[in-house]
C-alpha cells in the first residue's frame, strides 16, 4: 500500500501540511531559461586594398537587414558566389546593402562624388522604405539608379561635409534627398515614426542656418562658441515640418541620438556642460551639470515640436556617447559611458553607481512621464566603448558595444544583477551583445572578436527577436588577412578580411522557450502551500495560499507587466471559488510567487488555479503540463493516498519511528514546528471529528475536474 502511495506522489504531487494533505496535480520539471540565442550566420565583404566601414543597420518587417556605411576603391558587395562590384568615385562613397533574412544577398546601392561621403544612420519606414543620413562633400548625385538628383555641399573642401537625408523605396529605387548646403551641421542618426515621418538629429556650430531644406526658410543659430544641437522633422514625402535647436553660452549641447514613440513623440539625447536651457521653444527649463563635467540630458518633444520635459543626470566626471530607444509603451531607455561615481536618478532621490574601470556602460529606464525607472551598469577594469541600444517587440532592451580596451585579458561581468556572466576579449576590443529585460533582469551576453579588435558595432532587432550586428574588422595597417571567429557559441565560423577594413553582418537567432509551472515532490521546495487556522487552532480552514514556481521569469499575459492578482483565475468544484487577494514574489526563491486567496480553499474538494502568464519574450505557458494547478485539500490524509484512513495513523507512527520517513510538512499535524506523538492525537481527532471538526475518516477527494 505504501509503495502505491509513493507512486501517486511521483505522478500527482502530495504536500501534506498542518491538518491534512494538499494534492497538486502536475509534472515535475527542472528549472530552465526561457530566453536564449544561438548563432545564425555571418557574411563579410571587402576587397584587397579597399576599405569598407559598416556604420548602421535596420531590419524590415520581413526580417531582412539593411546596412549602410562608407567604402573606398572597388568592392564586391555580394558575399556569395555571384559578383556585384561597385567602385567609389572619390575619397569615400556611401553604400546601402540589403541582405535577406537567411543571409543571402539582395542588392547594393552606392552614392558618392569626388569628396568624402559617409552614411552614419539608417532606419526603416512603415512601408519598408529606407532612410539614410550622414554627410557629403562637394557635389553628389544622390540618385543611385539611372536618374539624377544633384546636391552641392556649399564648400570646396573635399573633407568638409554637409548634412543629407535620403529616402530609398523598399526595392532600392530612389525616393528623395534633402540637404543643407552649409558646413558645420552634422547628422548622426535617423528615426521614423508609425506615420512615416522622419526625424534626424546631430550637432551644429554655425551662427546662422536655414534648416528648411525645401523651398521655405527656418533660420536657427548657434550663438555659443560651443557646439549646439538640432533635431529636424520631415514628412514621409520629404516635406519640412520643424526644427528645434539647443544651445548655451555656458557649454556644449550637442545631440547624439533620436527616437520616436508609438504616439509620434520625439525623444533626443545628448550631453551638456554647466547651465543650459533645455526647452527649445519659447519657454525656459534650465539644468546645471555636476561640477565642470559633461552630464547626460534627455528631452521629450510632442509631435508638433512643443516641449514636454527634460531630465538630466551625471557625476563629477564625464558621461558621454548617449543613445536612446523607446518601446511600444513609451518607456525610454538610455545608454552611454560614464566614469567614476554618477547619480543616475534625475529626480530628488539618488541612485549612485561607480565605474569599475576607465569607462563603464550604463543603461537607464525612464517612464513615459519622465519619472525614473532604474539604472544598471556593466564594466570591467579595462575600457568599454561605443554603446548602442535597441528594444525588441516585447519592450526588452539590448545593448551592443566594445569591451576590453587596455586590459583585454581581464574578465568583464556582463550580468549587472546579483548573478555573474564573465567574458574575456580576444583582442584589444571585442564586440558584445547583451539582452536585458524591461524590469531590469538579465538575459544573456554573446561576445566575439579577433586578436586586434573590431570597430564601432551597431545592432537591430527584428519582430521575432533575432539580433543583427554590423561593424568592421581588419588590420588597417597591414591590409587583409585578419581572421575573426564570429560564432559566439561553442561552434566556429572564421572569416578573414580581404582588405584593410571589411564589413560584416552577424545574425543571432532567438530561441524562444515556453515557460511552465514547476510541480514536483514537496521536498524539492519548488511548490508549497501555507494554511490558515481558525482562532481556536482546532477547525481546519484549508489553505489560504499557494506557492508556485515557474521555470523562468514570467509576466502577465494580458498587460505584459508584473504578475498580479488578475494574472490568476480560480475555480472550485463545489461552488464559489476563493478569489485571489494578492500575489507576492518570494525573494529567496527565483521565479516564485505566493498566490494569496481571499478565503481558504474548501477542504475535501479540488480548487483549480489557472495562471495567465507568459515569458518575458511573450511565449505562452507550455501546453504540457499547461496553465493550471489543481489543489485538493484533504484533512487527515497524511500519506497522500487521496483518502483519509486509519492507514494514515500507521504511516504517521512509522514516520515518527523512522521506518518510512515522511516530509515534516506532512507529519507536523498541529503545526508546533516539529512532529511529535501529540500529532498522532491530533490526527485521531481529525479522523473522528473531535474538537469542532467534521469526521474525515473514509473521506476521499473527488475525481479531478
Amino acid at each position: 500500500m505504501r509503495t502505491q502511495h509513493n507512486a501517486v506522489r511521483r505522478a500527482v504531487l502530495v504536500a501534506a501540511l498542518v491538518t491534512g494533505a494538499s494534492h497538486f496535480a502536475g509534472l515535475g520539471l527542472a528549472v530552465a531559461d526561457c530566453t536564449d540565442s544561438e548563432y545564425g550566420w555571418t557574411v563579410t565583404f571587402g576587397a584587397e586594398g579597399a576599405t569598407v566601414g559598416a556604420a548602421s543597420v535596420a531590419v524590415d518587417a520581413d526580417g531582412n537587414a539593411i546596412l549602410t556605411g562608407f567604402f573606398r576603391q572597388t568592392v564586391d558587395f555580394d558575399p556569395g558566389e555571384a559578383v556585384d562590384e561597385h567602385s567609389s568615385n572619390g575619397i569615400k562613397d556611401i553604400f546601402v546593402t540589403k541582405m535577406y533574412a537567411d543571409g543571402s544577398y539582395a542588392w547594393t546601392r552606392t552614392i558618392g562624388g569626388e569628396g568624402e561621403d559617409n552614411a552614419k544612420g539608417v532606419a526603416i519606414g512603415p512601408d519598408g522604405s529606407i532612410l539614410l543620413t550622414g554627410s557629403f562633400a562637394l557635389t553628389v548625385d544622390f540618385d543611385p539608379t539611372e536618374g539624377v538628383d544633384i546636391h552641392t555641399s556649399g564648400s570646396s573642401d573635399p573633407d568638409e561635409g554637409a548634412f543629407f537625408v535620403t529616402k530609398l523605396n523598399a526595392d532600392g529605387s530612389y525616393g528623395w534627398t534633402r540637404t543643407l548646403a552649409v558646413s558645420g551641421v552634422w547628422t548622426r542618426t535617423v528615426t521614423v515614426d508609425p506615420d512615416g515621418n522622419v526625424a534626424v538629429c546631430g550637432p551644429f556650430s554655425q551662427s546662422s542656418v536655414d534648416f528648411d531644406a525645401t523651398s521655405g526658410q527656418d533660420w536657427h543659430g548657434c550663438a555659443s562658441s560651443y557646439t549646439c544641437g538640432f533635431v529636424t522633422k520631415y514628412t514621409a514625402d520629404g516635406e519640412y515640418v520643424w526644427t528645434r535647436t539647443f544651445g548655451s553660452q555656458g557649454g556644449p549641447v550637442p545631440l547624439s541620438d533620436v527616437a520616436t514613440s508609438a504616439d509620434r513623440e520625439v525623444v533626443v539625447v545628448g550631453y551638456f556642460k554647466r547651465t543650459v536651457d533645455l526647452d527649445p521653444t519659447d519657454g525656459v527649463d534650465e539644468h546645471t551639470s555636476n561640477a565642470e563635467s559633461e552630464d547626460i540630458f534627455v528631452v521629450k518633444l510632442f509631435p508638433d515640436g512643443s516641449y514636454a520635459w527634460a531630465r538630466t543626470f551625471g557625476g563629477e566626471l564625464d558621461e558621454s556617447l548617449p543613445a536612446t530607444a523607446v518601446d511600444n509603451d513609451g518607456h525610454i531607455y538610455i545608454t552611454g559611458l560614464f566614469e567614476g561615481a554618477a547619480d543616475f536618478d534625475p529626480g530628488e532621490t539618488e541612485d549612485i553607481h561607480t565605474s569599475n574601470g576607465g569607462h563603464d556602460i550604463f543603461w537607464s529606464k525612464l517612464n513615459p512621464d519622465g519619472s525614473y525607472g532604474y539604472t544598471y551598469t556593466i564594466g570591467g577594469p579595462g575600457e568599454e566603448e561605443n554603446p548602442g541600444l535597441a528594444v525588441d517587440a516585447h519592450g526588452n532592451p539590448l545593448l551592443v558595444g566594445l569591451f576590453g580596451g587596455f586590459q583585454p585579458e581581464d574578465p568583464v561581468d556582463f550580468d549587472p544583477t546579483e548573478g555573474a556572466d564573465y567574458h574575456v576579449s580576444n583582442g584589444t576590443f571585442d564586440v558584445f551583445v547583451t539582452k536585458l529585460y524591461s524590469y531590469g533582469w538579465y538575459g544573456w551576453t554573446r561576445t566575439f572578436g579577433g586578436s586586434l579588435g573590431e570597430n564601432n558595432p551597431d545592432m537591430a532587432v527584428d519582430a521575432n527577436d533575432n539580433v543583427f550586428v554590423v561593424g568592421s574588422f581588419g588590420d588597417s595597417q597591414d591590409g587583409g588577412g585578419y581572421p575573426v571567429d564570429f560564432d559566439p557559441t561553442d561552434g566556429e565560423d572564421i572569416h578573414t578580411s580581404a582588405g584593410r577594413l571589411d564589413a560584416y553582418v552577424t545574425k543571432l537567432m532567438a530561441v524562444p522557450i515556453a515557460p511552465w509551472i514547476l510541480v514536483s515532490d514537496p521536498s524539492d521546495e519548488t511548490i508549497d502551500v501555507l494554511q490558515d487556522l481558525s482562532a481556536s487552532g482546532t477547525t481546519p480552514q484549508g489553505f489560504d495560499r499557494a506557492r508556485l514556481t515557474f521555470s523562468c521569469r514570467v509576466q502577465d499575459a494580458v498587460t505584459h507587466g508584473p504578475v498580479v492578482a488578475s494574472s490568476f483565475e480560480v475555480s472550485d468544484t463545489v461552488g464559489t471559488p476563493p478569489a485571489v487577494l494578492e500575489v507576492l514574489p518570494v525573494e529567496e526563491t527565483p521565479n516564485t510567487y505566493d498566490v494569496l486567496f481571499v478565503d481558504p480553499i474548501t477542504p475535501g474538494e479540488w480548487t483549480t488555479l489557472i495562471a495567465h502568464v507568459e515569458s518575458l519574450d511573450g511565449e505562452p505557458l507550455s501546453p504540457d503540463p499547461g496553465d493550471r494547478i489543481d489543489i485538493g485539500f484533504l484533512p487527515g490524509d497524511v500519506d497522500g493516498g487521496g483518502t483519509s484512513a486509519p492507514m494514515d495513523i500507521l504511516d504517521l507512527i512509522d514516520s515518527l519511528n523512522g521506518v518510512v520517513p515522511l516530509p515534516p510538512e506532512s507529519t507536523d499535524i498541529n503545526r508546533s514546528g516539529v512532529a511529535t506523538p501529540a500529532d498522532i492525537l491530533r490526527l485521531i481527532d481529525l479522523l473522528n471529528g473531535a474538537n469542532s471538526t467534521r469526521p474525515w475518516l473514509g473521506v476521499s477527494l473527488p475525481e479531478r475536474p
